[in-house]
């Protein structure tokens, strides 16, 4: 699950810092083992999970990234169609700081979201705490998706 390292990280990155810094939490179980737990017992494991993501690994993830000698050696952990990913945009300013030249924008999107299970969250321009919920899923799973939300 992705950990946002602006502020785990020591020293933390600037107040205004834009760009990416997410690492990323592994937390792993036998489907027959979580089905018979609790709740609590999966938010343990997500707990655990995250504080691991501490300055040593993520400085450490820095490390190895910065002594790879092409980024074609970095490969991505993600597989389409089984894993499940959600990034959070909530708290980035995008509606009161970001500013092409245009002022600010009446609209935020992430540009391209084709990714099977996964979303994000993201501020609304209806503002007042309302979040979009961008979610990737395939073609043939969206109608039974939207049935489910709509009777949730």
């Amino acid at each position: 699950m992705p950990v946002d390292g602006r502020k785990r990280l020591d020293p933390p990155l600037p107040e205004g810092y834009f760009g990416n810094a997410i690492f990323y939490g592994y937390a792993s179980c036998k489907a027959g083992e979580l089905a018979g737990k609790s709740l609590s017992f999966a938010a343990d494991l997500v707990k655990t999970a995250i504080a691991k993501v501490d300055n040593a690994h993520m400085r450490s993830a820095l490390d190895w990234i910065a002594n790879q000698e092409t980024i074609k050696s970095i490969i991505p952990a993600y597989t389409p169609f089984i894993d499940f990913a959600m990034t959070s945009w909530w708290r980035l300013p995008l509606y009161e700081q970001l500013d092409f030249g245009w002022g600010n924008p009446s609209h935020v999107r992430i540009p391209l979201f084709a990714f099977d299970g996964i979303v994000g969250l993201l501020r609304s321009a209806a503002g007042s705490g309302h979040v979009d919920a961008l979610v990737g899923l395939q073609a043939s799973q969206m109608p039974k998706f939207e049935k489910y939300m709509r009777n949730a």
